[in-house]
């Protein structure tokens, strides 16, 4: 009998997450320019499997999922956001360096009340088919026409990769 352990997919042909604690902080920001979202530094915590780990296996401050073949994949980003007071924001996943055109996430960082910064958590999942080779990356666009007063960091990130074709029952 398999042993079945909460970090190993066995009938899954790829899958692989990263997390990362954070972003540099982002300070003026040129607005409807999209920019990576490069963190600190990332760890892996799914074994990656078929799926080339960009972010902690070469680069830890890279979040880069690379296919190993064609498929169908479930991607997921999670995020905090915190300070970019007043500022709209956009997150959305680039495939082989240009935008997908679905997946994204609009929002707005509002003002709390007294000295304390605006900090939220938004997330996204999209299915993306990728072929041998191809790799998802995550852009953030600032979509006001000015920078916003306080600086500007996503926090507590994990991006997973998860391929939709499974092998096998087990």
């Amino acid at each position: 009998m398999a042993i079945h352990r909460p970090d190993v997919f066995h009938n899954t042909i790829g899958v692989a997450s990263v997390n990362a604690a954070t972003t540099s902080a982002i300070e003026s920001p040129t607005p409807d320019t999209p920019f990576l979202v490069a963190p600190v530094s990332s760890t892996s915590n799914i074994t990656a499997k078929n799926i080339k780990d960009n972010a902690a296996a070469k680069s830890p401050d890279l979040l880069k999922l690379t296919a190993v073949w064609l498929g169908y994949y479930f991607i997921v980003f999670n995020c905090n956001s915190a300070g970019g007071t007043n500022g709209n924001w956009r997150i959305e996943p680039y495939k082989n360096g240009a935008s997908l055109g679905y997946g994204k996430i609009q929002f707005k960082q509002l003002s709390i009340t007294g000295e304390r910064l605006p900090y939220y958590e938004i997330s996204t999942g999209f299915i993306a088919k990728l072929q041998k080779d191809d790799y998802v990356e995550m852009y953030l666009t600032l979509t006001d026409a000015e920078a916003p007063e306080v600086a500007f960091t996503l926090q507590n990130m994990s991006f997973s990769i998860y391929q939709l074709e499974q092998v096998g029952i087990h």
